[in-house]
């Protein structure tokens, strides 16, 4: 029995199947959810190989490291109206852990400061 369990251990790491999703660069997809409608976001992301940001439907997204010791970065979000705000996350290794979003401030489309409470970043 044991030698039956170590060949199929071997088979499936060798087989090439992926057990863990997917591996590699490529791009974290992420969606604001709030109580209300945003105009803009202040975000500090934190995690390894992170590479850029790309907005997602008319929403635009200005990204810079803040520190390369901590791997962390700032975005700031904008959208222009009503809309959802989504955005990318450009990854050196699908695989990874993903960041951390933690929300800095936010304003409505209106450009008032609210407080971030009940802001939430959904990453796929």
């Amino acid at each position: 029995m044991r030698g039956l369990v170590l060949a199929l251990a071997l088979a499936l790491a060798t087989s090439g199947c992926d057990l863990f999703g997917p591996s590699g660069p490529g791009t974290l997809e992420a969606i604001v959810e709030s109580n209300g409608q945003l105009g803009g976001l202040v975000l500090e992301l934190t995690g390894p190989g992170i590479d850029g940001f790309e907005g997602r439907g008319g929403v635009q997204a200005y990204g810079t490291r803040v520190s390369a010791s901590e791997e962390r970065h700032r975005l700031v979000l904008v959208v222009p109206g009503p809309q959802p705000l989504r955005f990318g996350i450009r990854v050196a290794d699908l695989g990874a852990d993903l960041p951390t979003v933690r929300v800095v401030s936010a304003v409505t489309l209106e450009n008032q400061v609210v407080l971030p409470t009940g802001v939430e970043i959904r990453l796929d």
